[in-house]
C-alpha cells in the first residue's frame, strides 16, 4: 500500500478505472466476437442453408402429391372436356408448387452437387410439363382421340416424376446432413466462446477485486486516519504526531494537517501569553481607572467653584457693559445735538453771507440811481442852458429843468445816504458774518469733540460688551470643561467597568485557551 501511495490518487483512480474499462472492453469484445461469429453462423444457415432445405421439403411434398395424381384420369375423362380441364388444372398446379421452390434456391446452392442435383431434378418436372401439357390441353379441348392415346402419350411421364423425386430425395438426405453438421459445428463454437467467457470473467474479477481493494484501502487508511486527527484537534489536542511520507493528495492533507496542528500551537501560546498580559494589564488599568476617577470628581467640584465665580463676575460685566453702553447712548445724544447747534450756526454764517450779497447787490443798485441823478443833473443843466437861449418861449420848460435837478440832486443825496448806509450795513455783515465763521469753526471744533467723546464712550462699552462676551465665552468653556470632567468622571467609571469586564474575559481567554493540550 506504500508503494501504491508514492502515485497520486488521480493516477490510481485512472490506472484501475482504465484496467476495468480494458477488461470489460476485452470482455465485451470476445463475447461481442463470439456472439457476432454465432450471429455470422446462423446467418448463413438461416439465409442460404434453410431456405435450401425448406425449398427441397416444399418440392418433395408437392412431388409427392404430384406422384399421387393419376395423369391418365384426364385422358380417361376426355369425353367430358370440363372434368378432363380440372384434372389438368389439379395436376399442373401440383407441378407448379414442385417446381417453384427449386427455381427459387436455383442459384442459392452450396455446392456444385447441389446445384446439379436441383437444375437435373428441375430438368425432371420440365420434361414431365413438356410430356403431359399437350395431352392435357388435347383433352380440355375434346381433341384427344381416346383414352388409350392420352394413357399412350403419358407413359414414361411419372418416371420422370420418380426420377426427380430421387434426386431431391439424395439431396435432401445430403441437406439433413449438412444441417446436422452445421448446428453441431454452431453449438460448439457457442459453446467454447461460453467456456472461454466463462473462464475470462473470473479471471478479470480475480485481477481486477484485489487491485480496486488495494487502491480503495490505500485511499480510505489515510483519510481515516486525517479524519482522526482533524476530530483530536478539534477537541484541542495539538500534540497529535503526524507523520506522513506518502506522496498522493492524502499524505498532502496530512501534512497540512501538520501544517496547521503547527500554527495552531504557535497561536494558542501566543493567545495564552496574550491573555495573560491583558488580563495584568486590566488589572493595572482597573487600579489606575479607580484613581483618576477620584481625582477627576475632585477636579470636577473645583471647577464647578469656578464655574459659578465667574458666572458672578460675567454679571457684573453684564451691567458695567449696560452702563457703558447708557453713557455712550448720551454721548451720541450730546453730539448730535452740538451737531445740531454746528448745522445752525453753519446755516446763518450762510444767512450771512447772503445779506452781504444782498448789500452789495443794493449798493451797486444805489451807484446806479447816483449815476442816474448826475446825468439828469447834467441833462436838467443843459436843458435850462437852453431854455435861456429860447428866452421867454423856453422859461417853462426852464421851471421844468429846474425842478428836475433839484430832484436829481435830492436823489443823489439820498443815493449818497444810502450808500453810507449800506456800506456800514456791509461793514456789520462781514463782522457777522467773520463772528459766525468763528462761532462755525468752534462748534465744528465742538462737535468733533463730542464726537470723538461719543466714540471714545462707544469703544468703552464695545470693550466692556466685548469683555462680557469673552467673560461669558470664558464662562460657558469653564462649564463645558465642567460638564466634560463629569463626562470624562463617568467615562472613566464606565472605562473601569470595561477594564473589569476585560480582566473578566481575559481569565475566560486563559480558561479556554488552557483547554489545548500543547507537547512538553
Amino acid at each position: 500500500m506504500e508503494l501504491l501511495r508514492k502515485v497520486s490518487i488521480r493516477n490510481r483512480v485512472n490506472v484501475a478505472m482504465g484496467l476495468t474499462a480494458v477488461t470489460m472492453g476485452l470482455l465485451g469484445g470476445g463475447g461481442y466476437l463470439a456472439v457476432s461469429r454465432a450471429q455470422q453462423d446462423f446467418s448463413g444457415f438461416a439465409q442460404q442453408h434453410l431456405p435450401l432445405v425448406v425449398a427441397v421439403g416444399q418440392a418433395r411434398q408437392a412431388l409427392g402429391h404430384l406422384i399421387a395424381f393419376d395423369e391418365t384420369d384426364v385422358a380417361i375423362n376426355y369425353s367430358v372436356p370440363s372434368e378432363a380441364q380440372r384434372h389438368a388444372e389439379l395436376g399442373l398446379a401440383l407441378l407448379d408448387k414442385a417446381e417453384a421452390p427449386l427455381r427459387a434456391v436455383a442459384d442459392g446452392a452450396q455446392s456444385s452437387g447441389q446445384a446439379d442435383a436441383i437444375r437435373q431434378a428441375g430438368d425432371r418436372l420440365a420434361a414431365y410439363r413438356k410430356q403431359v401439357e399437350p395431352v392435357y390441353k388435347a383433352a380440355a379441348d375434346s381433341k384427344l382421340q381416346s383414352a388409350a392415346a392420352g394413357k399412350r402419350a403419358l407413359e414414361g411421364a411419372e418416371a420422370q416424376l420418380k426420377e426427380a423425386e430421387a434426386l431431391l430425395g439424395k439431396l435432401g438426405d445430403e441437406l439433413d446432413s449438412a444441417t446436422q453438421s452445421m448446428t453441431d459445428d454452431i453449438a460448439a463454437r457457442n459453446a467454447a466462446s461460453s467456456r472461454v467467457l466463462a473462464v475470462l470473467a473470473p479471471v478479470a474479477i480475480a485481477l481486477l477485486l484485489p487491485l480496486m481493494w488495494a487502491t480503495l484501502r490505500s485511499i480510505l487508511v489515510p483519510l481515516v486516519r486525517s479524519r482522526e486527527v482533524a476530530a483530536r484537534i478539534a477537541r484541542g489536542e495539538l500534540s497529535v504526531d503526524i507523520q506522513d511520507h506518502g506522496r498522493d493528495e492524502t499524505g498532502e492533507l496530512l501534512r497540512t494537517l501538520a501544517t496547521m496542528q503547527d500554527g495552531l500551537r504557535g497561536m494558542v501560546s501566543a493567545i495564552r501569553q496574550t491573555a495573560q498580559f491583558v488580563s495584568t494589564a486590566s488589572n493595572e488599568i482597573a487600579a489606575g481607572n479607580l484613581d483618576l476617577s477620584q481625582r477627576t470628581e475632585t477636579t470636577a467640584a473645583g471647577l464647578e467653584a469656578a464655574a459659578s465665580g465667574m458666572a458672578t463676575l460675567n454679571g457684573q460685566l453684564m451691567d458695567s457693559a449696560r452702563s457703558a453702553q447708557q453713557a455712550g447712548q448720551l454721548a451720541v445724544q450730546a453730539a448730535e445735538v452740538t451737531a445740531s447747534g454746528g448745522r445752525t450756526v453753519t446755516a446763518v454764517e450762510a444767512l450771512m453771507g447772503d445779506i452781504a450779497a444782498s448789500s452789495r447787490r443794493i449798493a451797486e443798485i444805489v451807484d446806479v440811481v447816483d449815476g442816474i441823478a448826475r446825468r439828469t443833473n447834467i441833462l436838467a443843466l443843459n436843458a435850462g442852458v437852453e431854455a435861456a437861449r429860447a428866452g421867454d418861449q423856453g422859461r417853462g420848460f426852464a421851471v421844468v429843468a429846474q425842478e428836475v435837478r433839484t430832484l436829481s440832486l435830492r436823489v443823489a443825496e439820498s443815493a449818497q445816504q444810502i450808500k453810507a448806509l449800506v456800506d456800514q450795513a456791509a461793514q456789520q455783515v462781514r463782522q457777522g458774518t467773520d463772528q459766525s465763521r468763528q462761532a462755525g469753526s468752534t462748534m465744528n471744533k465742538v462737535v468733533d469733540t463730542a464726537r470723538a467723546v461719543s466714540g471714545a464712550m462707544q469703544g468703552v462699552a464695545a470693550a466692556v460688551s466685548g469683555q462680557s462676551r469673552e467673560m461669558a465665552r470664558v464662562n460657558d468653556a469653564v462649564m463645558q470643561l465642567d460638564r466634560l470632567t463629569q463626562q470624562n468622571s463617568a467615562l472613566v467609571q464606565e472605562t473601569a467597568a470595561a477594564a473589569s469586564g476585560l480582566r473578566d474575559q481575559a481569565q475566560r481567554l486563559e480558561t479556554l485557551v488552557g483547554a489545548f493540550r500543547l507537547p512538553g
